[in-house]
C-alpha cells in the first residue's frame, strides 16, 4: 500500500487519508529540561537551530530511514548537539550555491526517538544540503536498532505503527 492511500489506524480505530512519511520534534530534549519559566532567559530557540544557556549549540537534522516498499524514505525531525564551531558554520547567513559540497559535520543526537531503545547520544554525521533545508544525517556505526533501520530499510507496516504512536500521544 503507497503511503499516499487512506490507512487504518489501530488506537483510534479510523482510517486516516494519507500516512505521514515525517515526524519531528520541535526543540532538543534539552530543551524540556528547562523549567517552563526560565527558557524565556535561558533559551533561545528557533525552527533549525537552539542555544542553550549560551554554552551548548543545537541544529536540527533530517534523519531518513529507506522504506522500500514505497521508494520514499521515512523521515526524522531530530536535534543533534554539535561544537559552537559546527553551529557558525551551519548557519552562516553568506549560504551559497556549493554549500552543499562542504565537509560534514559531526554531533551527538539530541532527540529521543519513540520506538527504539535510548537515542541521545548516538553519533551522527550532519552532511549540507541546499539552503534551507535541514542537515542529512548518517549515523555512525553502533549497535543500535536506528542505526541498522537507517543501513537496511523498515517496513511500510513499521512507519504506519509510528503514525499511529505519534497521531495519538498518549493513548
Amino acid at each position: 500500500m503507497p503511503a499516499t492511500e487512506p490507512w487504518y489506524c489501530r488506537v483510534c480505530g479510523g482510517f486516516h487519508e494519507e500516512l505521514p512519511m515525517a515526524f519531528g520534534a520541535e526543540a532538543p530534549d534539552a530543551y524540556y529540561e528547562i523549567p517552563p519559566d526560565e527558557r524565556g532567559a535561558r533559551a533561545k530557540l528557533g525552527p533549525d537551530r537552539c542555544i542553550l544557556d549560551g554554552a551548548r549549540w543545537f541544529v536540527k537534522l533530517s534523519l531518513e530511514v529507506p522504506v522500500p516498499e514505497d521508494g520514499r524514505p521515512f523521515v526524522w525531525g531530530l536535534w543533534a548537539e554539535v561544537e559552537q564551531s559546527a553551529f557558525e558554520r551551519a548557519h552562516d547567513p553568506a549560504h551559497t550555491a556549493g554549500h552543499e559540497s562542504a565537509p560534514p559535520e559531526f554531533g551527538a543526537l539530541a532527540t529521543r526517538v519513540p520506538g527504539y531503545e535510548e537515542t541521545r547520544g548516538l553519533k551522527v554525521r550532519l552532511y549540507p544540503r541546499p539552503f534551507r533545508q535541514f542537515p542529512l544525517a548518517r549515523l555512525e556505526p553502533a549497535a543500535h536498532a536506528l542505526v541498522e533501520d537507517q543501513l537496511r530499510g523498515i517496513p511500510l507496516a513499521r512507519v504506519r505503527e509510528y503514525a499511529a504512536l505519534l497521531l495519538h500521544p498518549g493513548a
